[in-house]
């Protein structure tokens, strides 16, 4: 994943066909990871609901890019769109550990 970042930074719009296929193989990679890591997440008893919800519009918007990709539209929004939807989502995944670890915190004072 990261060298397929890496590598879209370096290959960028101008480049034409190798930029989609650089960006195809990233999205592909990050649908993959979100989907797994929310399904992972979905049983945990202090999993947020709501970030569920943003990460299936995330995830739904990986795959309508990737779709849009196999078809052939270059359809630029979309791919910034599907881009800041997979930032937000991995924030709000940290965001939701980061409540965590405040509960966790706050119950060990208490029990102190």
């Amino acid at each position: 994943m990261v060298i397929a970042a890496i590598l879209l930074r370096i290959f960028s719009e101008d480049y034409g066909r190798i930029h989609y296929i650089v960006a195809a193989v990233y999205f592909t990679i990050i649908l993959i990871f979100v989907t797994i890591i929310n399904i992972a997440l979905k049983a945990h008893t202090k999993y947020i609901k709501w970030i569920l919800y943003c990460a299936i519009v995330s995830i739904l918007t990986n795959f309508i890019f990737l779709l849009t990709f196999t078809i052939g539209l270059d359809i630029y929004f979309l791919e910034w769109l599907a881009v800041l939807s997979d930032y937000s989502g991995w924030g709000l995944i940290a965001y939701n550990a980061l409540k965590l670890e405040d509960h966790v915190i706050s119950t060990i004072k208490i029990q102190l």
